[in-house]
């Protein structure tokens, strides 16, 4: 699990930290103050690269060089194309595991929730259920998983009562609670 930061530090609190005796000391003072200044401009440098090149939020060049990551050329499609497509080639790299491609969902196609359902729930030796909330569609599934095996992308339902229904692709129920 990964940590969202979303402010930046005030480096200007370690002048706060030196001892008593340099508090008051031009060349320490003015060594930390020089320190500060850099390290706010690399950390302003490091939060506007990952803004810019966030898969979901890039645009234009930005697009273009997260599909150059990827081997992916843009071949005149539009942005949100584009995108689409570097998600699908992203999926590629996948081991086929559940626990990767819950994780894909949730990288790359904003689910919250993934729940996987394995052979002992299909009644097939290789197949799965991905129940999720995320855009992720039935082909972008098929993409993700190993060879030769069956998947089905669910979702939730939510009923009158509060609960939900998990269903298949083929819109059949598979756990209520």
């Amino acid at each position: 699990m990964s940590i969202e930061i979303t402010q930046q530090v005030d480096y200007n609190t370690n002048l706060e930290l030196l001892l008593e005796q340099y508090k008051y000391s031009d060349n320490m003072v003015a060594m930390i103050s020089a320190f500060n200044d850099q390290m706010t401009e690399v950390e302003s440098a490091l939060f506007e690269i990952r803004d810019e090149f966030y898969l979901d939020t890039a645009v234009g060049v930005q697009l273009d060089t997260i599909g150059t990551i990827f081997n992916e050329l843009r071949k005149g499609r539009t942005d949100t194309e584009y995108r689409a497509e570097i998600r699908r080639k992203g999926a590629t790299f996948l081991s086929g595991r559940p626990e990767d491609i819950i994780t894909q969902l949730k990288v790359l196609y904003n689910a919250t929730t993934a729940d996987y359902y394995g052979p002992e729930r299909t009644g097939e030796v290789a197949s799965y259920i991905i129940v999720n909330d995320g855009t992720a569609t039935q082909q972008d599934l098929e993409i993700m998983s190993p060879a030769g095996v069956r998947s089905q992308n669910g979702r939730y339902l939510l009923t009158n009562t509060g609960g939900y229904l998990k269903t298949n692709s083929d819109n059949r129920i598979i756990v209520k609670r």
